[in-house]
């Protein structure tokens, strides 16, 4: 009976478990005889050789109570655990025939079969961790796996116009964005262990230059994780982050999994990582992790009013297939492979951001765009009718008497919002509760009249809201909503000083289906 069939971590006996091959070192020895000096010598020998081979690749780790071997793939850029169990049968074919000595009867004792795996359990010189850590300041000390591996590349001073080029498409010529995105690079470089709880997105077709960058910066360093779907990044089992530091979700799309967003936002904010590994137990480890977004879809992360965790821009498409000799990817390929890159470093590495705050950056059209789209379904009705691109019934506001304001229905204007929900398929329709509180969130109706909610009712039609100008409603949705001015918010907006009186965009009442 082979004994490997029935092995668990008590009964295995790593002298008399292992198959019957033996290895190659053992092989050249094998006809040798106990008392051949010269065979037992051999045979130490080879075995101290796989020691060392052992020693060098693996270490001993506490996992939150339970042991595991691990080490690091270098090929699969990966970390790998296995069990006690694993780890003997997975190298089983590792051993050797130690020689036993002589008995007190003179007569030689039987080479003992010695297993690699458990020489090297049982080896005062083995590598052993009390746990995991990513530690950037690397103040952790020696008795912790840091799965921080710090930068590879080496300063050196030089022209970095060509980068400074492709920042600038990337952020569309927008001067502040540019100075943003390229402090927070030099962040990155030069306070690894400073959690800037932003993360980057960039929009735009393909092509344009967003991979280049990461692809530049993603060679700084070997915790750089680069990701093809959005489930890489926020799926349940994230074993793959457990050493990341630079992430970059490529052609990420959002599909408002609401689980997800929380997922999310917590890596981007959150000061540890719970890394859920497929089979072990879960651990907590430090988060200082650079999430950087890319995708030519429109709505590629949640960003929820009030949210300060994403900095987004939309790409110029300038450089688009720019990639012949003399045009400009090429040219940049060429200049990265020739010092680029260690010149950006040094740039980056020296760059003053002594006055730099991370969560203190410009905000863009692009992210009001997706602000607009992540809003609640009330709120989005309210800025769709307020754009134009959604109408409602010809009854539901009409002009109020002897006022240059107007009058929106309460339940006119909420049924409208179904109408709309339903032509658009959503599945989860808000309430009349919910629309009555997005109404007053959004145009602040306390500042008009205190007493509104009482006071703003039809003898025939029932309660009502009075709204002023578009151009005034357009301003309270940007100010509460968005916090912002409108004119990053409503592509159409013109302050009410610039329309004439019987301007139909001064009025909310043209907003109607026509009949």
């Amino acid at each position: 009976m082979n004994t490997t069939d029935n092995l668990n971590e008590e009964s295995f006996d790593p002298f008399f478990g292992a198959p019957v091959t033996v290895s190659v070192a053992a092989n050249k020895n094998e006809n040798m005889k106990s008392d051949d000096n010269e065979g037992g010598i051999a045979n130490e020998i080879a075995l101290l050789r796989d020691l060392q081979e052992f020693r060098k690749k693996y270490a001993i780790i506490n996992r939150t109570g339970k042991t595991y071997i691990c080490w690091e793939d270098t090929y699969l850029q990966s970390l790998e655990f296995q069990n006690i169990v694993d780890f003997h049968n997975f190298n089983a074919h590792h051993y050797h025939f130690v020689p036993q000595g002589k008995a007190k009867s003179g007569k030689s004792r039987e080479d003992k079969k010695v297993l690699v795996t458990q020489a090297f359990l049982e080896d005062k010189q083995a590598t052993r961790y009390e746990g995991i850590v990513f530690d950037p300041s690397e103040t952790c000390g020696k008795k912790y796996w840091n799965l921080w591996r710090g930068f590879k590349v080496q300063p050196k001073q030089g022209d970095i116009s060509l980068f400074l080029d492709l920042i600038a498409a990337l952020c569309n010529d927008d001067e502040t964005c540019i100075t943003y995105l390229l402090n927070y690079l030099a962040h990155m470089v030069q306070k690894p262990a400073e959690l800037p709880e932003v993360a980057i997105v960039m929009r735009g077709t393909q092509g344009i230059g967003k991979g280049s960058l990461m692809k530049t910066i993603g060679e700084f360093t070997d915790n750089y994780k680069h990701l093809s779907s959005t489930n890489s990044l926020t799926g349940t089992f994230n074993g793959h982050l457990l050493n990341a530091f630079v992430i970059f979700a490529d052609e990420a799309v959002w599909g408002g999994d609401k689980s997800a967003e929380g997922r999310l936002k917590a890596m981007i904010t959150e000061g540890t990582n719970t890394i859920n590994d497929k089979g072990r137990p879960e651990i907590q480890v430090r988060n200082y992790s650079r999430i950087f977004v890319a995708s030519n879809e429109e709505w590629c992360v949640p960003v929820g009013e009030e949210d300060r965790r994403f900095f987004v821009v939309d790409g110029s498409p300038r450089y688009k297939g720019k990639t012949k000799p003399g045009e400009f990817f090429h040219q940049y390929n060429e200049w990265i492979k020739n010092g680029g890159r260690e010149a950006i470093f040094h740039a980056l590495k020296t760059r003053d951001i002594s006055s730099f705050a991370p969560r203190d950056f410009p905000n863009t059209k692009a992210r009001m765009n997706l602000m607009i789209r992540s809003l609640p379904l009330p709120e989005r009705f309210i800025y769709e009718v307020l754009n134009g691109s959604a109408m409602v019934e010809n009854k539901t506001i009409v002009k109020a008497p002897d006022s240059t304001q107007s009058r929106c229905y309460r339940n006119a204007f909420y049924a409208d919002c179904l109408e709309w929900c339903k032509s658009l398929g959503f599945r989860f329709m808000p309430s009349a509760d919910e629309m009555g509180k997005a109404m007053s969130k959004v145009f602040a109706f306390d500042q008009d009249n205190p007493n509104w909610r009482s006071n703003w009712k039809s003898k025939t039609q029932g309660y009502f809201y009075q709204l002023p100008s578009r151009a005034e409603c357009m301003k309270r949705f940007a100010r509460h909503i968005c916090n912002a001015e409108p004119t990053m918010v409503f592509f159409d907006y013109e302050d009410e000083s610039a329309l004439k009186s019987n301007d139909d965009k001064s009025n909310i009442v043209n907003f109607q289906k026509q009949a």
